[in-house]
């Protein structure tokens, strides 16, 4: 063998680097990620409408202090849609040439997904503030038209604005999350060596796109800077695009693990729920990966209803909550009124997301299901980087 890196002649790769274990087929689907959606979903409603409503004060008056602390502390469903974003992205960019055109085409179909839905929510959310607001003894501040732009175009966190609807401000991260992910792939693909595979990664230039940014996002998360862009909370989303680069073999299990090991290392240094839970939903993943589970944990046909209505449930539901407020001057604080007001408001979501679910979301999916290019995973084969024994990595 030649002294240095040489490049081999091109022959046709394996698939993968390691095996993907219980590989789906065309017509199945991750179920164990959609039913973590609507887990997800689940605990985002129960935070707000239980921990942090007005009538908390009544709903934990006979509630155990341990269990109205974990519920208050722990039900944290956001960085499990962090994770299961990362995944579910990097699953559906698997082959792709990332070119001008295919980043335009994606960002239209992301924007068919998100936007209705959102857009109806603010729309909506403005209209209840407007009605709510003669009830309210501290009443919230109606939305200037530009806040409503800036909403609509998920610019509230950078621009400082009033965030009209409560949980979009991951909306503002989410869409970060997307186009950074596309974008640095195809800076990747332009690069040297992209085909050439080094060290357990399938395309060697990855590793100087993409550490750097997850070790930032890490040090920004232990500095506890909540800065309004990219890297923050890059590091969640990353480990799910982790998980499925490993999956497909375009990453070797120890650079996951490694990776993995540095998200416990920050976990030692900057302890709070929001890292544990994504810590948490990451190795979760991991495992359901290797048993099988994602195409068979969380089958329940009530954990999937969840899921699927989980988007228009997670954008909604703050819309109902101040019905908690009317149910509580209604009831005169009582316990049991409480209780009803909350079953309730939490019947009037779910019901109104399932609307928004069927008419709205829907159509805005088969929409851009037209926009789908084909895959291109012919086009994009590695090579093989000859490496001397001496200076190959114990890394697989």
């Amino acid at each position: 063998m030649t002294e240095g890196i040489t490049t081999a002649a091109p022959i046709p790769p394996p698939k993968s680097t390691e095996p993907a274990p219980n590989a789906p087929s065309k017509n199945q689907r991750f179920v164990f990620l959609d039913g973590l959606r609507g887990l997800a979903a689940l605990m985002v409603v129960s935070t707000h409408l239980i921990t942090g409503s007005i009538s908390h004060r009544q709903l934990a008056r006979y509630t155990p202090r341990f269990i109205d602390h974990f519920m208050d502390k722990w039900m944290m469903g956001v960085p499990i849609f962090f994770v299961l974003s990362g995944f579910v992205i990097a699953y559906s960019q698997r082959g792709v040439r990332v070119t001008p055109s295919y980043l335009g085409n994606f960002a239209i179909r992301r924007s068919l997904r998100l936007d209705p839905p959102y857009w109806l929510a603010i729309a909506l959310t403005d209209i209840s503030i407007r009605f709510y607001r003669r009830f309210m003894v501290h009443p919230w501040a109606v939305a200037h038209p530009l806040a409503i732009l800036c909403n609509m175009f998920y610019l509230q966190n950078i621009l400082h604005t009033q965030i009209i609807v409560g949980p979009s401000w991951t909306l503002c991260f989410e869409v970060q999350f997307y186009l950074t992910l596309t974008i640095l792939v195809g800076i990747a693909q332009t690069l040297p060596y992209f085909h050439l595979s080094f060290l357990g990664w399938r395309n060697a230039p990855f590793i100087v796109v993409f550490i750097p940014l997850a070790l930032a996002s890490l040090w920004v998360d232990y500095r506890g800077n909540r800065i309004p862009f990219v890297p923050a909370f890059w590091w969640m989303f990353f480990l799910g695009v982790m998980l499925w680069w490993n999956r497909s073999g375009l990453v070797s299990t120890a650079w996951l693990l490694i990776y993995i090991l540095a998200i416990a290392g920050l976990l030692v240094v900057a302890w709070n729920p929001y890292n544990v839970v994504a810590f948490l939903t990451g190795l979760t993943i991991f495992a359901a990966g290797r048993t099988g589970g994602l195409m068979t944990w969380l089958r329940w046909r009530w954990i999937q209803f969840f899921g699927a209505i989980s988007y228009s449930l997670y954008l909604t539901h703050d819309i109902f909550a101040p019905l908690q407020y009317m149910g509580n001057r209604l009831f005169h604080q009582s316990f049991f009124g409480a209780w009803f007001t909350l079953v309730v408001v939490f019947a009037i979501s779910v019901g109104f997301s399932w609307l928004m679910y069927r008419f709205v979301e829907r159509t805005g999916i088969a929409l851009g299901n037209r926009f789908k290019p084909r895959r291109q995973d012919k086009q994009i084969k590695p090579e093989i980087l000859q490496v001397p024994s001496a200076a190959v990595s114990t890394l697989p």
